[in-house]
């Protein structure tokens, strides 16, 4: 449901429309105050930028642009590192606001892991990632006492 400030008004949802914080502290009966402009440093201004969502996304592309490339032509060395810089840049202004918690980060760290396993350890296509898959769907439905999810089978997969 979208209002307009005088259908809000007129369904009880705001008190009244105020064009500046001077009105409406005055509405609420408030006239000793004191407003105080926030002044963001560098680093803040930084970290906003980092955090902004396109900025984000660029950073995302970079990271599997960097894993990518390096997996398709190894040894160069050049896409990984901008991949790990661009992880860095992903998750560090995001750990600094407390919006990524420690756990977040290990995590990606491992699916990393797991990917390189996954391509040079594990002989076969997906062997590892249906393992992963059957023991968390195993986990999930003991956790809540039902089977659910995804069956995978050595032919075909069937949805539950």
């Amino acid at each position: 449901m979208t209002l307009t400030v005088s259908e809000a008004i007129a369904l009880g949802f705001c008190d009244g429309e105020y064009n500046t914080p001077k009105e409406a502290l005055a509405h609420c009966g408030i006239a000793d105050y004191t407003i105080k402009k926030q002044n963001l440093s560098v680093v803040d201004r930084i970290i906003g930028l980092l955090i902004n969502p396109a900025v984000s996304g660029l950073l995302i592309l970079v990271i599997f642009g960097g894993i990518y490339f390096e997996l398709q032509s190894p040894g160069i060395g050049f896409p990984i590192l901008a991949a790990i810089i661009a992880a860095i840049l992903y998750f560090m202004p995001l750990y600094l606001e407390g919006l990524a918690a420690n756990w977040e980060i290990l995590i990606f760290i491992v699916g990393l892991i797991l990917i390189a396993l996954e391509l040079f350890v594990i002989p076969g296509f997906g062997g590892c990632w249906h393992s992963w898959l059957n023991i968390g769907n195993k986990w999930f439905g003991l956790k809540h006492g039902r089977q659910c999810g995804v069956r995978f089978s050595a032919r075909r997969y069937e949805v539950v």
